[in-house]
């Protein structure tokens, strides 16, 4: 009998704690979802010892995004003088890298990699351009002091910045246009011609082109075999365009009277850095240029 009433009371016990557990995680969790409830419930009955579990039932990481690829879009130079002269570049594009503003940033001084390939036939490897300073100024925006390689002072080249997106052109100027002029034109006539007379005798249109040499010493033009002329530079008087089409042709004309009339040819123009754009000059007005006229 004492037994049986020991039991009872035992039973009563436990479903007694029982029921004051059951409240007390109740009491705790008051205001929180049901599975934080929970959660918290047993956390903190189990003295925190739960794993944590993912919000949501999601298991993924989120990662940070990998920071973009430097990129250039645009160049504000499209040349620059030869001979190894110091180039300033402004450069825009997106994802440069900072802080900002970084003075002359040696760390990145591969940037941007500027490649040269001379023109088909002109003869010489590819090169490279020095980057001798890079200034990040923005996310957006560098500015590159570039230096050309000795002995590529009569280069004309296009430079290709590498990177996504299309390759973007840049031109080495050969600098020796204020002292030399190489180009090929056809001469058509002698003497004081109009456009014309000069279509009127469409054989003379028909011959090889020549070379036109000039230098601030002198001025001549070779046609196959044949000296054309080969003057001194202070006997020439001026150069223009044909009348009534400059775009077609142009004409010497010499201190005592002769003139030489020639027609253009695709290879006739020479070009310039002026301002930091690359510039087509018609044949008359690069022989100014040589002459000083």
């Amino acid at each position: 009998m004492e037994r049986m009433h020991t039991y009872v009371i035992t039973l009563f016990c436990a479903v007694l704690a029982a029921l004051l557990w059951a409240a007390c995680v109740a009491w705790a969790g008051a205001g929180l979802p049901g599975t934080q409830r929970t959660v918290q419930g047993l956390k903190a009955t189990l003295g925190g010892r739960l794993p944590a579990f993912p919000q949501g039932g999601s298991t993924q990481q989120i990662k940070p995004s990998a920071p973009g690829t430097p990129e250039v879009t645009q160049l504000g130079t499209e040349c620059a003088a030869g001979g190894r002269k110091s180039t300033e570049i402004v450069i825009t594009g997106k994802n440069f890298p900072g802080p900002f503003p970084s003075v002359k940033d040696s760390k990145w001084r591969s940037f941007p990699r500027i490649g040269c390939s001379p023109p088909e036939g002109a003869g010489g490897g590819s090169f490279r351009l020095t980057v001798d300073s890079l200034t990040l100024e923005s996310p957006t925006r560098a500015v590159a002091r570039v230096l050309v390689p000795e002995g590529k002072e009569n280069a004309d080249c296009q430079l290709t910045v590498y990177g996504p997106g299309a390759p973007l052109k840049f031109h080495i100027v050969n600098t020796s246009l204020s002292q030399n002029l190489e180009l090929e034109a056809r001469f058509v006539g002698e003497g004081n011609l109009s456009l014309g007379q000069i279509l009127a005798h469409p054989m003379d249109l028909l011959s090889a082109p020549g070379r036109l040499s000039a230098s601030p010493s002198s001025v001549k033009f070779v046609q196959g075999d044949k000296t054309v002329f080969d003057q001194p530079a202070s006997s020439l008087k001026t150069a223009q365009g044909l009348p009534g089409n400059p775009l077609w042709g142009f004409r010497i004309l010499f201190n005592d009277g002769k003139v030489y009339n020639f027609q253009t040819l695709t290879t006739s123009s020479s070009h310039v850095c002026e301002g930091g754009k690359y510039l087509a000059v018609p044949p008359q007005e690069a022989l100014k240029k040589v002459l000083g006229k």
